[in-house]
């Protein structure tokens, strides 16, 4: 962890003996009394905390959160729902590159037993949202949505949002569009990347009817989790400034 996550109601409890942060802080930072730590309180501030009293059985914190919060990017993912293994990745690694928003959604191609995943049971994805955040410092939790279809997930967009599907480069006449360009970082978009075997035709011309963009990561296809984290990327260094 680079940063240890609290809900604001923890910062006046001690943490248990059995709370994975509690091994970290023993474990791994080998941490003793007044000692500092880095934290920050989920969907709130970052700060220090320190270890003001160590038992065999608690650990009590005296915090001080008053840093500002990493930035979030006005970025909302739309993703083709992948196998789990990729999800699990998406989430983590989406998380810890600042996205605001990581979108699911069920596509003609996509295979629909993967929404029966354990993964998606009981909130079990939250655990890998929490670790992308611990590992780049962020407090801010993203949205996490899973759609029926396009159309669905489309309402639920702006009207004002720019949209860009990402796509292979069969289908597209050039990598980046004209227009191309740093935007302001207040500007949202959304990236809108297809399921592992892709879009089908009727799928594109939705996209199409419905004002996205259509870039190309290249002919080679990529894994989903490797696209999404290309696309956010890109688009963090083009649009965003």
């Amino acid at each position: 962890m680079n940063i240890i996550l609290f809900h604001l109601h923890e910062l006046s409890q001690p943490i248990g003996r059995n709370d994975p942060r509690s091994r970290h802080i023993r474990r791994v930072l080998k941490s003793s009394e007044g000692d500092v730590l880095r934290v920050g309180v989920l969907n709130g501030d970052r700060g220090t905390a320190t270890i003001t009293r160590l038992t065999t059985h608690e650990i009590h914190l005296e915090f001080h959160v008053a840093q500002p919060p990493l930035p979030v990017y006005p970025i909302r993912l739309v993703c083709g729902l992948p196998r789990p293994q990729q999800a699990k990745r998406i989430l983590r690694d989406c998380t810890s590159m600042g996205v605001s928003h990581i979108w699911f959604v069920h596509t003609e191609l996509g295979e629909k037993s993967y929404r029966h995943s354990p993964l998606w049971q009981n909130e079990s994805w939250l655990g890998l949202v929490r670790e992308g955040l611990e590992q780049s410092g962020g407090t801010h939790l993203p949205e996490i949505r899973i759609h029926h279809h396009l159309q669905s997930c489309f309402a639920n967009l702006p009207e004002t949002i720019r949209r860009y599907v990402f796509d292979t480069g069969d289908w597209t006449p050039a990598s980046i569009p004209a227009d191309a360009g740093p935007r302001p970082s207040t500007q949202e978009l959304a990236l809108i990347i297809g399921s592992e075997r892709g879009w089908t035709d009727g799928e594109r011309l939705f996209l199409q009817k419905s004002g996205c963009v259509t870039l190309c990561l290249g002919q080679h296809v990529l894994r989903t989790d490797t696209a999404c984290i290309a696309a956010v990327t890109l688009a963090r260094t083009l649009f965003l400034g």
